[in-house]
Order: structure tokens, then C-alpha cells, then sequence
């Protein structure tokens, strides 16, 4: 007899500016090899860095120092020279004077971001590139001045790429519980040799919450961040518009630098950071110049500079008669396609940037393919110094297999055939409730995503943006994490070892149930689509559905009872945790549909009856299981951006009919 949704539900257990630069050459500041933990030092294993390590290295080499203490229980001491006495393993972590003593015949010269992992038996090498000559500074970045920053953090990703692949270390999700480590008695290493250099060398922005200068409350994402590889990259690129701050600075002063826009005047059409420019003004590519020189005095790293122009790109561009001779056409504006307006003008601020910094061949002007901008220019070629970021949303939103012509991924290839490199910057939106909290997840595809950018001259990414839901959404986390790294990660062993390391005897229950809603996920954005597909969740996330899931978790729960499997039990009660938030929010969206038809007082008060279960779940969930920074049934007091994401979940903010319709009708490429 099978059970109802309700019953099988609810017997779940519930688990729940600016500042003045500093360089710093050859102070970076020596390390402190007293022990102050009072365990008794190693006889084994020891740790051998260069007098004056660079701060954040070091603090890498005690993170690295701290993993060997919990795989083994020795603690190796960190001295500055070659040790005396006998040792097992001799760590040499990062550059060394000593090195070519120690490793003779060896090169050393690494290329960008490339990371050496050698031993002979005894001395093992962890090294990265390094640019050590350079010293380390001071940047302003996001408005807050960093300290200790290092030109490349090649020797830290070495650390955590040997702690990954040699020492088995897993960092499943950013607190202890994902943590796994595989205690050994005694380290044994061969002669080895490993040299990698990852291909996309801008990484940080994958997860957008963590990063630099971003101070978000979860400070542990940008802890799990460094152990994935991904905080620390030698390229960096803003994500975001470049002239928002222009209408504030110059609309009093120069109010020809802006558009003159289809209302007939040059003010903007909302708000100020959404003014588009006027780009025949020949004052732009100089007061740009000014802005560049600018940052540099403040970021002594930075090499790419932004040239995308304001956001709300359906509304407010130029229609003055010199710009519109710019264009390709004198119908380019009726037919949204302005790229060869704005590739005239990134090419003017190349060559602002070559006669102000002709001595950096490093520096490079960003171009967005993006809104109006996404249709490959007709007129202009880029010059060979501008980069292109690709706003190709089709991770996440593609209903096909990438060998199927679809507009972003054709969009993507045209622009890598005529660009010199490629950073890969899509908006992910909200397809099927991916900043709701629910199982969003294509971890297939995300190999072949991944792969398919990188053999396309694709040199980094920066995704807006996955909302750190890790209970429904963690694995997808995990893989792309990986991919980041190492885009042509094989899919098979990635995830027999995710699978069988995050969960244990249960592997292939837990399995089951992440490739079941990955399908279930597929099939429905196969039939409604990523635009307005997430208001017809409740067709396609069934009883069935749920009951299979329960069934599974159930089955998993049953096989790592025990205290030896405690970690494993826990592991899977927290992703029970988001199956029951999202069995609430498909049945919130269930009720919003019949609300948004009849406004019935009953539909009203179940919305609101459910809300009230989500807000008792979220006092006992771990709070990384679901991020309710962007789950806000508050609507009424939350910010404007919230009670967008947020509409069509809470009955003050129902979604229309016709909102549907237009949604479905957008250009396909484009999201919210």
C-alpha cells in the first residue's frame, strides 16, 4: 500500500575607495617556526619555505601543516633551510634557494599559473608560479584595501592540488562536515613528477560571493574557494559595467557624453547607472583613460579594464546622426544590434591604453557580447589587444546537446573565431528555481560546458551567479569547482569519487537520488523552457517524485547507521534537509498558480501556512544548506532585487499571465 505525500513528507527527520599603493620588495615578512600547539614535532615529516614567505602562502603551508597533523597525527615544524637529522618525507614548498641542490638537473621556470609536484622518495616539491621578484602590495579592491597581495599565488594552488590528488583530501561543501579526510598511518611517496598548468586563468569569480574585497557574511565560502583553486588566479576580470558611476561624475558638466535617447533628450530612461553614452563624444576614450589611471594607482594588479557600457540594455541608447553613423547600418538600432558601435569605440580606448602603457603588453580592454551587443560586428574588427567576455547563457539553459545549433552557443563561437581570448561570463538566472533554493543541477552537462569553452580560447570565468545553496544544489557546486580547474576533468571518475567518498555504503543510493532530480530538472526545461519555466514547477515535481526521493534517502539513512559512520549519516540528513525545503517551495508554487487564477482566501492561507514551515525549517537547517539571503518570503521590507526573485513564490507578488507569455518571448539568449 503506498503511503501519501503528506505522510511520506512529513516523517522526515528535520535536520536540521581609494588608497595609496604600497610595494613591498623583498618584505613580505618572515615566518614564526615555533610551535605553539605544544604537540611534539615530527621526527618524520618536516617543512621546509624560503625565508620571507609571502603571507597569504604561509598561511596556505600552515593550512597544508594542519593536514598533515589530521592524516597522520605528526606535526611537521616549518623551518627556513635544508633540516639536519633523518627525516621520512622533506616538504619543499614554493621557491628555494636550495632547490636545484636538492633537485639537480631539474628546471624550475614554470609558465602562467603552472604548478610542479615532484619526489625523489625522500624531498617531495610543492611549487606554482610565482612571481616572488615582484614583491607583494597593497590594492584597493571592492572598496577595501587588502594588505599582503601577491602578483601570482602559483605555490598555493600547488599546495591544495597536492593535497587533493596526493593526499586524498575532499572539501565537499565549506564547513567540517564536508570535509573528508582519509587517516594514514605512515606517508609513502615514489619518485613522481607532475606539472599542470590549468587553462583558465581567471577564476575567482565562479562563485560570486566569494572573491577579494567581497566581505560576504559566509566568509568560509572564500575558505573552500582556495582549497577548490579558485579564489586565487593570476587574472581577474569585472564582471560588471564601466561607466556607472559616469552620469553622477559628468551629467552636470558634460551632459553631451550621454545618449540622446529615444525620448529625445539626454538624461537616462531609470536610473543614473543605467545612462548609456553618446560614443561619437570624442571626450570618452580620454575621460576613460582617466578612469583607468585611476584604478592602477589604487590596484597595482589589475591588467583588464572594463569597457561595457551600462546596464538595461533594452532601452536608452544614442540616436543622434553621428553615432548612428557608426553603426554598421542606419537600421542597427531598430535591430538591436549595436556591436559594431561599441567595438569602435573598445578599440579607441586600445590604442588610449597602448600610448599611456606602451611598455604593458599585459594590459587588455574588456568587450561584452552582451544585450545589443551579442551579434558579431559588421563594420569593426577588434583590435588584437581587447578580450571579449561572452555573456552566452547557455549553462544551465540549454534544452539541447551542444552539437544542436542554439543562438548562445552559436553566439559563443562566433565571437571566439574573431576574439583574441574569451572570459566566459553567463548569467545563470533562474531557470528552474536555481535562486530559490531548489535542485537547479546539470552536473552532465556542466563537463561538457566546460570542455566545450575551454578548446574555444576560453582563458576564465566569472558566473552571475550561484546562490550557495549547497543541500540542493551542491554537487552541480562541487563538479563546476573542479571544472574550473581542470575543464577536461574526466565526468565518470569525478563523480564515482564524489559519490563514493561524500556518502559511503549509501554512494549509490545518494547517487540515484541527485541523477533522478538532475533528470527530473532536464525534463522539465525541456518542456517549459529556462524563461518562465520555474512557475510550472509543480507539473513536473509530483508525488511521485518526492515519494522515489524519500524512498532513496531513506534507504541511505538505513545503511550508514552506526558511530563509525556518523559522518556519512549526517552528510545525507543534511541534503534530506533541502528535499524537504524543496518539497515546501513546489508546493508554495503548486498553490501560487491556483492563487494567481481565483485570489481565493484558502490558496492564500496555505501560501502562507507553508511559508511559516520554510521559516521553522531554517532556525534547524545548517545554515549552508539553504542561503536565505536570496529566499525572502518578507517580501514587503526586502530590497527590489529580492522581490523580483522572489515573484510568483509569495502571494503579494503573483505572476501574470501575460508576464509569462512575455518572459517566453525574450530573445533566447538573454535573462533577467
Amino acid at each position: 500500500m503506498k503511503a501519501s505525500l503528506s505522510t511520506l513528507i512529513w516523517v522526515f527527520v528535520v535536520f536540521l575607495g581609494t588608497s595609496t599603493t604600497k610595494i613591498n620588495q623583498g618584505k613580505e615578512g618572515g615566518i614564526q617556526v615555533k610551535n605553539k600547539s605544544h604537540q611534539v614535532n615530527s621526527k618524520k615529516y618536516i617543512i621546509v619555505v624560503r625565508k620571507n614567505c609571502p603571507k597569504r602562502t604561509l598561511e596556505a603551508v600552515t593550512d597544508f601543516q594542519n593536514y598533515i597533523v589530521k592524516i597522520t597525527g605528526e606535526f611537521p615544524q616549518i623551518v627556513n633551510d635544508k633540516p639536519s637529522g633523518k627525516f621520512k618525507t622533506i616538504f619543499w614548498i614554493g621557491s628555494h634557494e636550495q632547490l636545484s641542490k636538492v633537485f639537480p638537473r631539474k628546471k624550475f621556470n614554470l609558465s602562467q599559473e603552472e604548478i610542479l609536484l615532484m619526489s625523489d622518495g625522500l624531498n617531495v616539491l610543492i611549487l606554482g608560479e610565482d612571481k616572488d621578484e615582484l614583491g607583494t602590495g597593497s590594492a584597493t579592491i571592492r572598496n577595501r584595501q587588502l594588505d599582503d597581495l601577491q602578483y601570482s599565488y602559483g605555490t598555493i594552488n600547488a599546495i591544495y592540488t597536492f593535497l587533493y590528488d596526493k593526499l586524498k583530501v575532499r572539501w565537499f561543501w565549506p564547513d567540517e562536515l564536508g570535509e573528508d579526510v582519509i587517516r594514514m598511518d605512515e606517508l609513502n611517496f615514489s619518485p613522481f613528477e607532475y606539472r599542470f598548468e590549468p587553462p583558465f586563468k581567471a577564476r575567482s569569480g565562479l562563485f560570486y560571493l566569494s572573491g577579494l574585497g567581497r566581505n560576504y557574511p559566509e566568509s568560509n565560502l572564500d575558505q573552500w574557494c582556495k582549497r577548490s583553486r579558485l579564489f586565487y588566479s593570476s587574472e581577474y576580470f569585472d564582471p560588471g559595467h564601466g561607466f556607472s558611476h559616469w552620469w553622477e561624475t559628468y551629467s552636470e558638466t558634460r551632459p553631451n557624453l550621454f545618449a540622446l535617447t529615444e525620448k529625445g533628450n539626454r538624461k537616462p530612461i531609470g536610473s543614473g547607472n543605467t545612462a548609456k553614452l553618446c560614443i561619437s563624444n570624442p571626450e570618452i576614450p580620454s575621460l576613460w583613460m582617466k578612469d583607468v589611471q585611476r584604478l592602477t594607482l589604487t590596484n597595482p594588479f589589475v591588467t583588464n579594464f572594463n569597457g561595457n557600457e551600462n546596464d538595461g540594455f533594452i532601452y536608452g541608447w544614442c540616436h543622434c546622426d553621428d553615432c548612428r553613423k557608426i553603426d554598421a547600418t542606419q537600421r542597427d538600432l531598430e535591430l538591436k544590434r549595436l556591436s559594431d558601435r561599441h567595438v569602435y569605440l573598445v578599440n579607441q580606448f586600445a590604442q588610449e591604453l597602448r600610448k599611456k602603457y606602451p611598455q604593458n603588453k599585459n594590459f587588455h580592454v574588456l568587450y561584452f557580447d552582451y544585450g545589443y551587443d551579442r551579434p558579431l560586428p559588421k563594420k569593426y574588427i577588434l583590435d588584437s589587444s581587447i578580450w571579449t567576455v561572452s555573456v552566452s547563457n547557455f549553462h544551465l539553459n540549454r534544452m539541447n546537446d551542444l552539437s544542436v545549433k542554439q543562438p548562445s552557443v552559436e553566439e559563443y563561437l562566433g565571437w571566439s573565431k574573431i576574439s583574441s581570448a574569451i572570459y566566459w561570463r553567463p548569467n545563470l538566472g533562474n531557470p528552474v528555481g536555481l535562486q530559490w533554493g531548489l535542485p537547479d543541477i546539470a552536473m552532465s552537462e556542466a563537463f561538457e560546458d566546460f570542455a566545450f569553452v575551454a578548446k574555444n580560447k576560453c582563458r576564465g570565468v566569472s558566473f552571475d551567479g550561484f546562490p550557495n545553496h549547497w543541500s540542493t544544489q551542491g554537487p552541480h557546486y562541487y563538479v563546476v569547482a573542479q571544472l574550473a580547474w581542470n575543464p577536461y576533468a574526466q565526468k565518470d571518475e569525478l563523480l564515482n569519487d564524489y559519490y563514493t567518498r561524500c556518502y559511503g555504503p549509501a554512494s549509490s543510493e545518494m547517487r540515484e537520488y541527485w541523477e533522478l532530480l538532475e533528470s527530473t530538472r532536464a525534463l522539465h526545461l525541456k518542456k517549459y523552457g529556462p524563461k518562465a519555466g520555474r512557475f510550472s514547477i509543480g507539473e513536473t515535481y509530483t508525488t511521485e517524485v518526492f515519494q522515489q526521493l524519500y524512498i532513496l534517502l531513506d534507504k541511505a539513512k538505513k545503511r550508514t547507521k552506526g558511530t563509525s559512520l556518523l559522518k556519512y549519516n549526517k552528510r545525507i540528513k543534511f541534503v534530506e534537509s533541502g528535499m524537504r525545503f524543496t518539497y515546501l517551495m513546489v508546493t508554495i508554487r503548486r498553490e501560487m498558480e491556483t492563487y494567481e487564477k481565483t485570489k481565493s482566501r484558502e490558496s492564500y492561507q496555505k501560501i502562507k501556512s507553508n511559508w511559516e514551515e520554510i521559516i521553522k525549517l531554517k532556525r534547524q537547517m545548517n545554515p549552508l544548506a539553504i542561503n536565505f539571503n536570496f529566499v525572502k518570503p518578507w517580501v514587503p521590507e526586502a530590497k527590489s532585487e529580492y522581490k523580483r526573485r522572489m515573484k510568483g513564490m509569495v502571494a503579494e507578488l503573483p505572476v501574470s499571465v501575460k508576464e509569462r507569455i512575455e518572459l517566453d518571448m525574450e530573445a533566447p539568449n538573454d535573462q533577467e
